[in-house]
């Protein structure tokens, strides 16, 4: 758990320097938070010895929720990571492929 706390922190933190995936962010935090505290109180109430509890709790499927919810805020971050490294990337592969162009131009002309 203080490993998850500890990505969490780094997520809010992220979160404030990057304001065009900040509601991303902030969103993905809160749902691992949820998480973490949904499996928190299935281990209290099993250490408790309420197993009943924690199997209905599990049952309820808020953390299969929370799951998914983590998944779909995680695969929106990258997707919109890899759109804005993207463009860079194609637009130096476009200007390499004019260069060489160029250069078989200005080489058919000598």
């Amino acid at each position: 758990m203080r490993d998850l706390r500890a990505a969490i922190t780094q997520i809010d933190a992220l979160a404030t320097r990057n304001p065009a995936q900040r509601e991303s962010l902030r969103r993905l935090a809160q749902a691992a938070t949820e998480k973490a505290e949904e499996l928190q109180e299935t281990i209290r109430l099993t250490e408790a010895g309420d197993r009943a509890a924690a199997l209905g709790l599990v049952l309820t499927d808020i953390g299969r929720e929370q799951t998914v919810a983590i998944d779909q805020f995680s695969d929106r971050i990258a997707a919109d990571e890899q759109a804005r490294l993207l463009p860079p990337a194609c637009c130096a592969i476009e200007a390499c492929q004019w260069s060489r162009l160029g250069i078989a131009v200005l080489v058919a002309l000598c």
